[in-house]
């Protein structure tokens, strides 16, 4: 599940027109977001010590938990939609909460796919961030 949260984090492609942004675009999502929570399936899976650095177009996971923790990958966010797409669509996620102080989303449909052991694994995650 992690995993997943990892590659999605990796990248945020945004969809649709900038006009439909409102001025908030990726702008709303520049700084850095402490996670204080990861619901997968109803299941706390919450990591340790786990953050997500976003800048104008590129965001950085770190949470010690993935090969991939650290790198930098695009990213973007539709305002209109309020969706969030990482790693150039690997997985996608609807922001339920967007302010100063929190930004809660959760992963969309069967999106967020994982292979393990040749059986394809899909489950929702839910993930709170508290902005520093």
């Amino acid at each position: 599940m992690l995993l997943a949260m990892m590659v999605t984090a990796i990248t945020f492609t945004a969809c649709g027109d900038d006009d439909d942004d409102n001025g908030e675009g990726n702008s709303a999502l520049v700084g850095t977001w402490d996670l204080i929570s990861l619901v997968t399936d109803g299941k706390d899976e919450t990591p340790p010590n786990a953050y997500w650095v976003f800048t104008e177009n590129k965001v950085t996971v770190h949470d010690r938990t993935d090969i991939m923790n650290g790198n930098a990958v695009d990213y973007t966010y539709d305002a209109g939609t309020k969706t969030l797409t990482i790693a150039f669509g690997v997985a996608k996620y609807k922001v339920l909460t967007l302010s100063s102080t929190t930004l809660k989303i959760q992963s969309i449909g069967s999106e967020i796919e994982v292979e393990y052991n040749g059986q394809k694994l899909e489950y929702t995650d839910v993930i709170t961030f508290k902005k520093r």
